[in-house]
C-alpha cells in the first residue's frame, strides 16, 4: 500500500519510527547522509535502488518502491497474450505480425554482422531446416555460455529470423518449424539481453507471438518470465513481480518452478521478506524439471540446485550476507567450468555478499574472477552485479587491491 505524502517523507516517517537517526540509517544501507536528507526533504529525486535498500532495511514490504511504480518505464511491453486454450485455433491470425517483427529486427543490423535470412519455400524444406536447427540448438546454447554476446547473437539471430521468417510463409494451419522458431527468438533474447541491445523488447515480442502461434502455456509462461528477468536487472522490482504475475497466469505444470524462481527475486528485490517467503515455499513444493516445448529445452542448463541458487541470489538482496554467502559458494563450486556466464554472474552476487560482512580480500579475489569472466563472455547482467560490488567495496577504497579491482571494474562496466 502507498502512504500519503511524497516518498521523501514517508521515507523519513518510517525511518524515525523504527528507531534510526539519519547517520545510522545511512551506514546501514550504505548511502550517503547528506543524499538522504535530500530525499527526505524533497530536494533530490530518489533512485529506485535507494528505495529498494531502504525498503529491505526498513521492512517495508516494498512501501517505498510502491510510490513511483512503473513511471519511467520507458521499455514497450508484450502484446496481450490470449489465454492459452484459445490460441490453437487462432494461429494463422498469430502469424500475421512476424513479417513485420522480421522486418524490424533484420534492419537492426543482421547483415552487418554478416548473416543473411532465407525463407524455406516448401516441406520438405522445413524438415530440413528443422532438423538441422534441432541439432545445432544445444551446442549454440553451450557455445553463448562460453563465447562474447555479441559474438553469439551474431550466430543465432539469422537462424532465429529465417525460421521465424519461414512459419510465417508457411501455408499449413500447423507448422513444424514453430518449435524451433521460439527456441532460437528465445536465445536470441537472451543474447540480446546479455549484449545490452536495445532490440532485447522485439526479440520477446517475437518470442511472444511464437509462442502464442504454437498453443503452448509453458512457452507464453516462460517469454513472460524472460521479459521480467530484464526488468530484474534494471532493479525495477515492481515490474518484474507484475511479469511474473502474468507467467503464473499462463503457466503450465512445466513453468512452474521458473515462475516461482522469479517471483521470488522480485519480492526479494523489493525487500518483501513475506513474499520472497511464499515463492521459495512454493517452489520446494514444485517439481524442479526442465521447460521442453517439442524438441527444445529451455532455461538454464547449468545451475544443479535452482532452489539453492535462488535462496543464495535473494539473500544478498534481502541483506542477509552470511545466508547468502552459505548458498551461493555451493552453487558457484558445483557450475562447470564451460559455465562461463553463469559462473560469472554468481560469483560477483558472492562477492557483494562478502563485501557485506567486510571480508574484503575475498570479495576482491572473487570479484576479479567475475571480472574475468565478464571480460570473456561480454555479458551485461554481470556488469550490473559488478557495479553493486564496487559500490560495496568503495568504503576500503584506500586499500591497493581494492583500488585495482575497482579499476578492473570501471574499465569493464
Amino acid at each position: 500500500m502507498v502512504e500519503s505524502g511524497t516518498v521523501g517523507e514517508t521515507l523519513r516517517r518510517l525511518r524515525i519510527a523504527s528507531g534510526h537517526s539519519l547517520s545510522a540509517f545511512a551506514e546501514i544501507i550504505r548511502y550517503d547522509k547528506g543524499y538522504l536528507s535530500k530525499i527526505e526533504t524533497g530536494q533530490r529525486r530518489p533512485s529506485l535502488a535507494v528505495l529498494q535498500r531502504a525498503d529491505a532495511a526498513l521492512k517495508t514490504g516494498g512501501t517505498l518502491v510502491a510510490h513511483i511504480g512503473h513511471q519511467g518505464r520507458a521499455a514497450r511491453r508484450l502484446p496481450k497474450q490470449r489465454p492459452p486454450a484459445d490460441v490453437a485455433a487462432s494461429n494463422s491470425t498469430g502469424r500475421a505480425g512476424l513479417p513485420e517483427l522480421v522486418d524490424r529486427l533484420a534492419a537492426r543490423g543482421i547483415a552487418r554482422q554478416g548473416g543473411s535470412i532465407e525463407v524455406a519455400p516448401d516441406r520438405t524444406s522445413h524438415r530440413r531446416l528443422a532438423a538441422t536447427a534441432q541439432a545445432l540448438s544445444q551446442d549454440l546454447r553451450a557455445l553463448c555460455q562460453q563465447v562474447n554476446a555479441t559474438t553469439c547473437a551474431g550466430l543465432v539471430e539469422p537462424w532465429a529470423l529465417t525460421l521465424a521468417a519461414s512459419v510465417a510463409g508457411c501455408p499449413d494451419e500447423t507448422c513444424e518449424l514453430l518449435e524451433p522458431a521460439f527456441a532460437y527468438a528465445d536465445l536470441a533474447g537472451w543474447m540480446a539481453q546479455e549484449s545490452s541491445s536495445e532490440a532485447v523488447d522485439d526479440w520477446i515480442e517475437l518470442s511472444a507471438v511464437l509462442a502464442e502461434c504454437l498453443g503452448s502455456a509453458d512457452a507464453v509462461a516462460h517469454t513472460w518470465i524472460r521479459q521480467a528477468e530484464t526488468a530484474l536487472y534494471r532493479c525495477d522490482a515492481a515490474q518484474v513481480l507484475s511479469d511474473a504475475g502474468s507467467a503464473r497466469a499462463a503457466a503450465g505444470p512445466g513453468a512452474g518452478v521458473l515462475v516461482s524462481r522469479i517471483t521470488a527475486q522480485g519480492a526479494a528485490c523489493a525487500g518483501d521478506h513475506d513474499a520472497y517467503a511464499v515463492a521459495v515455499d512454493q517452489m520446494r513444493a514444485t517439481t524442479d524439471r526442465p521447460v521442453v516445448i517439442g524438441r527444445f529445452r529451455l532455461g538454464s542448463t547449468s545451475i544443479t540446485d535452482l532452489l539453492g541458487a535462488t535462496i543464495g541470489w535473494c539473500e544478498v538482496d534481502l541483506h542477509r550476507p552470511d545466508q547468502a554467502i552459505q548458498f551461493l559458494e555451493q552453487t558457484v563450486a558445483t557450475l562447470a567450468p564451460t559455465s562461463v556466464r553463469m559462473r560469472g554472474l554468481f560469483a560477483a552476487r558472492l562477492s557483494t555478499a562478502y563485501a557485506r560482512i567486510g571480508e574484503r580480500r575475498q570479495a576482491v579475489e572473487v570479484g576479479r574472477q567475475a571480472v574475468a569472466h565478464a571480460r570473456r563472455t561480454g555479458s551485461g547482467t554481470t556488469r550490473v552485479q559488478l557495479r553493486a560490488v564496487s559500490h560495496e567495496l568503495r568504503r576500503w577504497r584506500r586499500d591497493s587491491l581494492v583500488q585495482q579491482f575497482l579499476a578492473e571494474a570501471a574499465a569493464l562496466t
